[in-house]
């Protein structure tokens, strides 16, 4: 049975985001890949990032991220260089609001580096 923290804090703020068009999956106590996780030790839906990286990050339209530019995202918000949990949740948190800088294309902007957003904070799901 679920405690208080579930009932008084996740579940209002899992149906807040759902009012708000966001998806939910809900978890499995059996088996990881019900959140596209091989074990339950990983935080990250990974397979759902990768889609959801290349869909955000677009230049006219079209996905813009190769898979060396993919990779730096995901292992920017897997591998985070931190020692402490109040350390790492500052390092996502940073990266879930700026996104990370990774080395641009040639014949964009001039080959400037170009940031890879983990969301969409243009067009959130309602505004879609």
């Amino acid at each position: 049975m679920p405690g208080p923290e579930f009932t008084e804090v996740e579940l209002p703020f899992i149906q807040q985001l759902e009012q708000e068009g966001w998806d939910y999956i809900e978890g499995s106590l059996d088996s990881p890949s019900v959140t596209h996780r091989e074990t339950f030790a990983q935080v990250i839906m990974e397979p759902l990032l990768r889609d959801r990286l290349l869909a955000i990050n677009t230049r006219n339209g079209k996905p813009w991220l190769d898979e060396r530019r993919l990779d730096q995202a995901v292992s920017a918000i897997t591998r985070l260089p931190a020692n402490k949990v109040m350390e790492a949740n500052q390092l996502a948190t940073g990266l879930l609001h700026g996104g990370i800088t990774v080395e641009g294309l040639p014949d964009w902007d001039g080959g400037r580096g170009q940031t890879i957003h983990f969301v969409d904070w243009t067009n959130p799901p309602l505004s879609r």
